[in-house]
């Protein structure tokens, strides 16, 4: 099966996921502080306040805690693990549902777990302006088709921070997987890791304007880290290490994939890892982030397109990182046409970057720190 199907049946999927009647529906989250309900709880109200203390663990094919319709500007708390089971049919199972639910405040600590075919640990779906923190590891212990960690679905503006690990090994799962939404920002203070088939640990498809921040690792054994489909405007930034598989990218942004993948962009990636790989239309701004004599960001681009802005991202970097050398920090960017500018300032710093005919090295003048 390849990925063309996997995404028609996520597609579908999400499409009739709403109307699929078979779903478990469990009583009102109680209100104040209490325990949680065990067999999980459903929002139906706006502007109350939820904290609850204890696991939750539904029957099968039934959610976690769900935000209903208009069930906005709520603060709720749960301290507790969230565990679902799902069916290998359309999505029964996820932990975590927001259903045009807005500005809302969630905060949980401990694990969400789940399992079943789309049985999702968070998703927005035609949700705006909340904010989610979890301190916690999300999990799929299945390998149903089609899952998400993180799932954005026409919902806008969204904040999301996680301080845990995502994993799972579903066949077209996504560690995060943004469809069709804008505004969102997504940090990872952890690792995501996958080796389903066909599973990107970040998928964004017709995304506008996410900023997503990875403070870990990405392992993504079967496919690429991070697909950037037909999207514009996207923020990322490396602070840990992203492995993909041997024939696949660390970063793939896709420059012919159909309609709207022309005006896919990358508006800047600021990167702290040596050895990333990178395929297509470059970001149009590339900041490297230093952090000491050996350790920081080295980039080897393929089937450049575009051209793209170099600098320096002090906000990430460390102290003392001027009247310094770094060796091949840019490679398979031409001797001309790709880099608006091979020198500027940073800081009061001068910059400088050379070919030596095949890599660029960055000669920083100047004391500099970030």
């Amino acid at each position: 099966m390849n990925k063309i199907v996997y995404l028609s049946i996520w597609l579908a999927g999400l499409t009739i996921t709403p109307f699929f009647s078979s779903q478990v529906m469990a009583g009102a989250c109680p209100t104040g502080t209490d325990t949680a309900p065990t067999a999980g709880c459903t929002i139906g109200t706006s502007s109350t306040t939820y904290t609850m203390t204890g696991n939750m663990s539904p029957t099968d094919d039934a959610k976690g805690i769900v935000l209903s319709s208009d069930a906005d500007s709520n603060t709720v708390t749960l301290t507790g693990n969230i565990r679902t089971n799902g069916s290998s049919t359309a999505e029964s199972a996820t932990a975590l549902r927001l259903d045009t639910a807005d500005n809302n405040t969630i905060t949980i600590t401990g694990d969400i777990t789940t399992n079943g075919n789309q049985s999702h640990g968070i998703h927005f779906d035609g949700s705006d302006n909340t904010t989610v923190t979890m301190t916690g590891n999300i999990s799929n212990d299945g390998s149903d088709c089609c899952y998400a960690g993180i799932l954005y679905e026409s919902s806008d503006n969204n904040t999301t921070i996680l301080t845990g690990n995502i994993t799972y090994n579903n066949a077209a799962g996504y560690g995060i997987f943004e469809y069709f939404s804008s505004g969102n920002t997504t940090t990872i203070n952890g690792n995501i890791a996958s080796d389903g088939l066909d599973a990107y640990s970040v998928y964004l498809y017709g995304s506008t304007n996410h900023t997503l921040i990875i403070n870990g690792n990405i392992t993504s054994i079967t496919d690429h880290g991070i697909n950037v489909n037909s999207s514009s405007g996207t923020s990322i930034t490396n602070l840990g290490t992203i492995t993909s598989k041997a024939s696949a990218f660390d970063i793939y942004h896709a420059i012919s994939c159909g309609e709207g993948c022309g005006s896919s962009s990358i508006a800047t990636l600021n990167n702290k890892q040596s050895g990333l790989t990178y395929y297509g239309k470059v970001p149009t701004n590339y900041n490297i982030i230093i952090r000491g004599d050996t350790d920081y960001g080295q980039t080897t681009f393929s089937s450049v397109s575009s051209t793209m802005t170099f600098g320096i991202d002090l906000t990430n970097s460390g102290t003392n990182i001027g009247d310094k050398t770094y060796q091949d920090v840019l490679t398979g960017i031409a001797a001309s046409g790709v880099l608006t500018a091979t020198s500027g300032t940073s800081s009061g710093a001068a910059w400088a970057l050379a070919h030596d005919g095949t890599n660029w090295d960055l000669t920083i003048t100047g004391a500099l720190s970030g």
